[in-house]
Parts: structure tokens; C-alpha cells; sequence
């Protein structure tokens, strides 16, 4: 993935694992300057997470009535989605590093939640958990939307200068980057490699709830 200041307007489109950004120039491109926000070093401080409702009002504000109405965010999870969740919890789950890394758990186990790293297809986190998984934007989406909702403190993870691919269709260059979620634990941040392409992660970007809503339906756009 590339900074909004590396956009070019045409013939350049983006991705983060399949996470696509930019179309030659057209709406997504402009949904993507619109939305976009970041914390860039080694080891960021977290950004402030935005409520559901207030992200969605200032979205409409961005984007005005027509854009925003129906937008969707990509980490919204329904309540049977987290009760499904809770219910394989450990009752003593402990501090958030543990309950971090068995949400992790829990989201791949078969015998539980069942999900699959699915390179290709972009979702939000609830077609990911319908179709039972995702690229690692959809993945990062479903458990950022159950860690929130189990009280962690979870955020999305821009590590494309670690995972890069270009790949070239036509007059369009397709930049593949990789998106992965961190939780603010009790020992820092603790990065969650969701498409296991990555081990532990010392510089990152952190990206913000507007970027994730960006990458989304920039994603989209290309299918």
C-alpha cells in the first residue's frame, strides 16, 4: 500500500493483500482522499478509535448525503456474531495480550469459528464471517469488530513495506500490499499476522477506522 501523498490519479490502482486501493481516477479514488488518516513510525501510538455511529455521521459529513447514507463499515459485527464469540471465551480469559491471542484462536479453530486466509476476496466482517474467511483486510476487519466489542482496544496495521507485490493488467498497475490488526495490551501493542504471512512486527503504521471504510469499497472497485 502507498501513502495518500504517492497516489497517482490515473492508470494506478493500490491494494492491501488484495487490500486494492485506487482505481484510475473516478469515485473511489475520491473516497479514498476524502476518508484518509494515519499515524506513521516504529511503534505508533494508537489512534483514537472512533465510535460506530459518530464514524458514520462523519461520514456522511465527509462524503455528504448521497455517498454516505448507505456506506458500510467494515468492522461492524452483529451481537449473535460476538455472543457466538463469547460463548468460546475462556470464563478467566486474563490480561489483554491472552485475550488477544485467544480471539486469534478462536477465529481459525475449526472446531470453533472456522475461518480461512482467502487471498482474493475482500469482505466486511460479516460477509467474512457468513463465507467463513477472507484476505487479510477482511480477516483484520472481522476481529477488530470482535476484539472491540469484547473490550479490547484493537486497531488496523498497515505492514505493506514488509509484503509487496506489483502486478500489471492492461494500462493499470495493481500495488499489493498487507493489512494485519493490533491490540493495545498490557506488554504494548501486539500485532496479529491474520493472513500469516508475517512474524513479529516492529514498525507498522497504524491506520484509522476512515482508512479501513476507504479500503473497503476501494477493493471493491476492482473485483
Amino acid at each position: 500500500m502507498q501513502h495518500p501523498a504517492h497516489v497517482k490519479p490515473a492508470g494506478v490502482a493500490n491494494r492491501a493483500d488484495s487490500s486494492r486501493r485506487i482505481l484510475p481516477f473516478g469515485q473511489p479514488t475520491l473516497l479514498f482522499l476524502f476518508l484518509c488518516g494515519a499515524a506513521f513510525g516504529c511503534r505508533s501510538s494508537p489512534l483514537k478509535i472512533t465510535d460506530q455511529q459518530q464514524l458514520l455521521q462523519q461520514l456522511k459529513q465527509r462524503l455528504g448525503p448521497h455517498l454516505g447514507k448507505d456506506i458500510q463499515i467494515p468492522h461492524y459485527v452483529r451481537d449473535d456474531m460476538v455472543a457466538t464469540t463469547k460463548a468460546y471465551l475462556s470464563k478467566d480469559a486474563g490480561a489483554p495480550s491472552l485475550r488477544a491471542r485467544e480471539l486469534q484462536k478462536i477465529l481459525f479453530e475449526p472446531s470453533m469459528l472456522g475461518m480461512s486466509f482467502k487471498p482474493t476476496e475482500s469482505f466486511s466482517a460479516i460477509e467474512t464471517w457468513e463465507r467463513k474467511g477472507g484476505n487479510c483486510m477482511a480477516l483484520a476487519a472481522l476481529y477488530i469488530g470482535l476484539a472491540r466489542r469484547i473490550g479490547l482496544r484493537a486497531y488496523y496495521v498497515d505492514v505493506s513495506h514488509r509484503v509487496e507485490d506489483v502486478s500489471h493488467s492492461g494500462d493499470i498497475t495493481v500495488r499489493t500490499g498487507h493489512v494485519v490488526a493490533a491490540v493495545a495490551t498490557e506488554r504494548g501493542m501486539l500485532t496479529l499476522d491474520l493472513g500469516k504471512q508475517l512474524g513479529d512486527m516492529v514498525s507498522y503504521r497504524l491506520m484509522d477506522d476512515f482508512e479501513a471504510v476507504a479500503h473497503l469499497y476501494n477493493n471493491r472497485a476492482l473485483h
